[in-house]
């Protein structure tokens, strides 16, 4: 689960402040906080839950900004957007299927990177949940390292630039190797 905060404008302070001291708050709730790129990672009764502090811009709707912990910089989005860009894919199926794969073979891929990575790989397909599913991972084997996949809120924030070389490589040697299996039950399950 995806839990976004967003704060009020007023909050003041560094957004690195921010992230930093909900982490705090967390761990001395007896939580076990994990630092990642714009979240906060932890378990709650077996649960996985990404806790994403942002600030809310003044007079802008829904854009805010997200503390990058990687970089120790701030990017700019709109996660409505996304929410809807995801919602109106027509692509929820595939999705949940491929955010069950990465978490089952420890993969680091961003929840709107994945999102965005399984709409454009199913772009224009009609195919069922199963054939779409190896597409997915098809496109995750042999573009996932070269496609620059763009924050659709804010064509300055590449998201694909989240995860280094290695960690792309390591996506798509894992798609690769999904797609040799032949037992569902080796790939998902």
């Amino acid at each position: 689960m995806d839990l976004f905060v967003s704060l009020k404008p007023s909050m003041g302070g560094p957004l690195r402040d921010l992230y930093n001291n909900l982490y705090t708050v967390l761990a001395n709730r007896g939580f076990r906080p994990k630092r990642q790129n714009v979240s906060i990672g932890l378990t709650v009764r077996g649960l996985s839950v990404d806790v994403v502090p942002a600030r809310r811009h003044a007079g802008s709707g829904q854009d805010h900004s997200l503390y990058r912990n990687r970089t120790g910089t701030w990017t700019k989005t709109n996660v409505h957007n996304h929410i809807q860009i995801v919602r109106d894919s027509g692509r929820i199926d595939e999705i949940r299927a491929v955010k069950i794969w990465r978490r089952l073979h420890g993969l680091e891929l961003p929840s709107i990177y994945l999102e965005l990575a399984v709409i454009r790989a199913l772009r224009g397909e009609r195919s069922g949940l199963a054939a779409n599913f190896w597409k997915v991972l098809d496109w995750l084997s042999s573009q996932i390292q070269a496609a620059a996949i763009v924050d659709p809120a804010n064509e300055g924030n590449t998201i694909s630039d989240d995860l280094n070389s290695n960690e792309k490589a390591a996506i798509a040697t894992r798609a690769a190797w999904s797609l040799r299996q032949s037992n569902w039950g080796q790939i998902i399950w």
